[in-house]
């Protein structure tokens, strides 16, 4: 919680010119106005291995004018220049998923995206909220 544990951290490669990070990369700040940005996490997991992958999201700040964040799974990108939400839009295409693959997440307001749909389900969270998310990889 605010640091960073096990292999993960965020990514520095792919951030947008509005987001600083600090805490050794570990925390994100979204520093325009308009406060839109995506954010991709980094985890190692070595080809072929499986195993519970899990991180954990403290909202320090969340303005109450509508603004939502969204957390989850996402797959690999090369970019996030038009800020995908995971679950919506899928990842590249490769012999194995010619039509992409599509993450998870849920947002702050309720609603969760996977497939390439949303449902509602009701559980908000916002600021001073700590979220986990949890993925077990089977193959």
């Amino acid at each position: 919680r605010r640091t960073k544990r096990g292999h993960g951290s965020l990514n520095t490669a792919m951030l947008t010119n509005h987001v600083t990070l600090s805490n050794r990369n570990a925390t994100a700040e979204v520093t325009h106005q308009q406060r839109y940005a995506t954010v991709h996490g980094l985890v190692e997991k070595p080809s072929g291995s499986w195993g519970r992958h899990y991180f954990e999201v403290h909202i320090d700040a969340l303005s109450t004018d509508g603004s939502i964040i969204c957390i989850g799974f996402d797959p690999k990108r090369s970019t996030l220049d038009d800020a995908p939400i995971p679950g919506l839009k899928p990842g590249a295409p490769d012999e194995d998923h010619p039509k992409g693959t599509h993450g998870a997440s849920i947002q702050s307001d309720g609603f969760v995206h996977y497939e390439g749909r949303t449902d509602y389900t009701g559980v908000s969270f916002g600021k001073d909220c700590i979220v986990g998310c949890g993925l077990d990889v089977t193959q």
